[in-house]
């Protein structure tokens, strides 16, 4: 009776390709892992100022349109800090509500 040379050489240890592939698909799992994890960062809102120019007096409004409520009144020149992130086309998003972009110059 002959040997079964076929499966003599192999051995129980993994080579170092077999090492190498086991790491990188660990890596890459614990990638995936925590990208799915990682909570989101919020994001900056664009802040600028603005001046209140063009208009004696200035109706900040509850949201951005020309027929909502008033919340307060500002002068000329007031200074407005502009959130651009909740701004719209005609109206920006200031502290206490909105005012329509015509009558603020940004600096």
């Amino acid at each position: 009776m002959g040997k079964n040379y076929n499966n003599y050489h192999k051995s129980n240890k993994p080579t170092q390709a077999e090492k190498e592939f086991e790491a990188t698909q660990a890596l890459a799992e614990n990638v995936e892992e925590t990208a799915e994890v990682a909570p989101e960062k919020p994001q900056k809102s664009k802040k600028k100022v603005g001046f209140v120019h063009n208009c004696e007096k200035l109706n900040i409004r509850v949201a951005p349109n020309k027929d909502a409520d008033i919340v307060e009144v500002i002068n000329k020149d007031t200074k407005v800090r502009i959130d651009e992130a909740n701004s719209t086309d005609d109206f920006y998003a200031v502290e206490n509500g909105y005012c329509m972009k015509q009558y603020i110059e940004v600096k």
